[in-house]
């Protein structure tokens, strides 16, 4: 399935302001997680946003892959820093859903592949895999 294109009709369809993709995973700690409900299989009108919950709601993290109206623009700008001192994408996607805005969110299929870069060591991880598919496939 195309992600992208099941991303940007969700988008369309349903007057986003924002909408993003999210995948279902065992240890959402580490993430951004939604709350939120569902209005057809695999798509999510999103509630909440909370970055790195301590006791996450759902298991519903955000994955690195958006659509937004130029609104966010002044959602970032209307964001106080948060966990590590910084603006947070999670806090202002927030600030666009309580000035009641539409927020949605794509629910990626549980055999998706892809490639965690949210800490140094996935991210080596990431590359290293990165490195030995290039190498692979330039070989052929």
């Amino acid at each position: 399935m195309d992600y992208i294109k099941k991303l940007l009709g969700a988008y369309e369809r349903f007057n986003a302001d924002a909408a993003f993709i999210v995948l279902e995973i065992e240890n959402p700690k580490q993430y951004g997680i939604i709350e939120g409900n569902e209005v057809e299989t695999g798509i999510f009108k999103v509630k909440a946003t909370i970055e790195k919950p301590e006791k996450p709601p759902t298991n519903l993290a955000i994955m690195a892959m958006y659509a937004f109206h130029p609104v966010i623009f002044k959602a970032l700008e209307a964001t106080q820093p948060g966990r590590g001192g910084e603006v947070q994408l999670t806090d202002a996607i927030q600030k666009l859903i309580d000035w009641g805005l539409n927020v949605y969110a794509v629910k990626l299929s549980k055999d998706y592949a892809h490639l965690d870069i949210g800490s140094p060591e996935r991210y080596w991880e990431a590359l290293s895999l990165s490195y030995k598919h290039f190498c692979g496939e330039a070989s052929k």
